[in-house]
């Protein structure tokens, strides 16, 4: 059976994208600003903090983009299309 995705909804999938990238981005900035601050004691370095809150903020505005951009295509030319398959759990 073929299904086609004719929308994306954009605030939706740019939350979604946004804060993925910020926890992800989080797990690496986080652990190497406080180990630079603590080999080094310099404060610079705990501004590694902030790139995480980079991700989301420019993750979320691409997002939000190619979500309207798909939109703009899908309403023109069709969009996504895949094919489902019932299955049986056993």
């Amino acid at each position: 059976m073929k299904k086609q995705i004719t929308q994306i909804s954009v605030h939706q999938s740019s939350k979604l994208l946004g804060v993925l990238h910020f926890l992800l981005s989080s797990l690496i900035c986080m652990p190497v600003a406080i180990l630079a601050f603590l080999l080094t004691r310099k404060l610079e370095y705990l501004s590694i903090v902030l790139v995480p809150f980079a991700y989301w903020v420019v993750t979320y505005v691409a997002g939000a983009l190619f979500a309207w951009a798909y939109n703009v295509a899908a309403k023109n030319f069709g969009g996504l299309e895949y094919n489902t398959q019932e299955v049986d759990i056993d």
